[in-house]
């Protein structure tokens, strides 16, 4: 659930999107032949970047962004290419300065880069797959920013959890303790 500085409420389902403006419920879906609809029917979260656009986590196709100006969506099905057609995105943060992250299911932690409309990754296990292909391999499940220090985030994932420092852009493990 995420409400926007207009005021509508958004919610992320397992059937779609829904946006409540105090009154009234319209509900969105994944069209893939249309190109201004959602991605994806399954949301994982919503996160509202600097600009003010809307951006939904798919989880089994990407990304989406939404102008709530326009009205438009823009399609990230795949926000970097590979083989593998299942390109799930788990949370999303705005951090302090106003940068997007992503955690991916398989595809590491996404940046977006804003002037050039893409997306860079930075994997917390380099020597694993790197495309989505194998389960729990590269695979974030959260992201949040470090209270006292905003150059690191807190990444989890299925083998334990990481700091990410985004200047030196290295990570470094923490084992969970569990086999």
């Amino acid at each position: 659930v995420h409400q926007t500085k207009s005021g509508y409420l958004w919610i992320g389902t397992q059937n779609g999107l829904v946006r409540f403006d105090g009154r009234q419920y319209k509900n969105y879906f994944a069209d893939y032949a249309d190109p201004n609809s959602p991605t994806d029917n399954t949301i994982a979260d919503i996160v509202e970047d600097k600009n003010g656009e809307l951006w939904f986590c798919g989880f089994f196709y990407g990304l989406t962004k939404y102008n709530e100006k326009t009205g438009r969506f823009k399609k990230y099905r795949q926000p970097t290419i590979d083989n593998f057609q299942f390109y799930g995105i788990n949370d999303g943060l705005k951090d302090k300065a106003g940068n997007l992250w992503f955690a991916t299911a398989g595809r590491g932690l996404a940046n977006y880069v804003y002037d050039k409309d893409s997306f860079a990754l930075f994997y917390p296990q380099p020597d694993k797959c790197k495309d989505g292909s194998k389960r729990g391999e590269n695979y974030v499940t959260g992201i949040c920013e470090d209270r006292n220090d905003s150059d690191i985030l807190w990444v989890t994932t299925y083998v334990g959890f990481y700091s990410f420092n985004k200047k030196t852009k290295a990570f470094t493990y923490y084992p969970s303790g569990i086999k």
